[in-house]
């Protein structure tokens, strides 16, 4: 049993790095509906349930919460800093509003849903709802941006991460089985092909940013993200908190805008 902060610390990252790798590397279709994100959060809980971490030590709960508290607005960073507004903003304006559309849909949807059901799962069912509804508005990353902001239980993760992969296969297998009437639908809405949008912002790119990132590169981005999210944190104590935004929920939103900054640099 594992009751030390640096084995906790290597054993988590063996584990993900692992499944991380098998899934990119493996050509086998379960992959294809089970991202990475599910099977590690599956296979951690699984290894906590049979006692591979000493969970009631003292020293793995302490490096427990510091890392929760600090990984994840830093790699919200640095998934944030590729991403340019001004390239979205050029997508088109029909582009935009079928994005703000579908998200406000999303969150009436999760409203509702919350109202009839919320009641029946546990008081603090929201944190759970809201995590979900971030996942089908901004994928598995804004998931876990709400999910941390809102601190949302562990033991209610495990069904949101079920029902998200269940959703997703099921949504997505009816998606594919309406790609031949692609053209239909596009006609009929009057769109045009996402790839000519996409084809347009890189034209458009001011940077012109074509090589990969090098070793030097590497540190300078994790220099950055531990610098935005050291600021981020100490500001957040000088903003008001309520019931639903703590000081977690600001520093969250201080490293989401700090990406957007830096996204906009060379």
């Amino acid at each position: 049993m594992i009751s030390t902060s640096l084995t906790y610390i290597s054993s988590l990252l063996l584990i993900c790095s692992s499944i991380v790798y098998l899934t990119n590397r493996s050509k086998l279709k379960i992959f294809e509906y089970l991202p990475a994100i599910v099977i590690i959060y599956f296979v951690i809980v699984l290894l906590s349930i049979f006692g591979l971490w000493d969970t009631s030590s003292i020293e793995i709960k302490q490096t427990k919460t510091s890392l929760e508290g600090l990984i994840l607005p830093i790699m919200l960073f640095l998934m944030l800093i590729r991403c340019d507004i001004r390239m979205v903003f050029k997508l088109g304006r029909k582009l935009l509003i079928a994005f703000f559309g579908a998200s406000i849909s999303i969150m009436i949807a999760f409203t509702i849903m919350y109202i009839v059901m919320g009641r029946y799962i546990a008081p603090d069912a929201w944190k759970g709802f809201s995590a979900l509804s971030a996942s089908w508005m901004g994928g598995t990353g804004n998931m876990l941006a709400v999910k941390q902001a809102l601190q949302t239980p562990d033991n209610q993760m495990g069904y949101i991460l079920l029902t998200d992969s269940i959703s997703y296969t099921i949504w997505f297998a009816f998606l594919f089985a309406l790609i031949s009437r692609a053209s239909i639908f596009d006609k009929w809405v009057k769109a045009s092909p996402i790839e000519e949008h996409f084809d347009k912002i890189q034209l458009d790119d001011p940077y012109n940013i074509k090589k990969d990132i090098d070793f030097v590169g590497i540190f300078l981005l994790l220099a950055l993200a531990f610098t935005a999210t050291d600021i981020a944190k100490m500001l957040s104590v000088y903003l008001p908190e309520t019931t639903m935004i703590s000081g977690e929920t600001w520093t969250i939103l201080l490293v989401t805008l700090f990406g957007f900054v830096v996204a906009m640099t060379p």
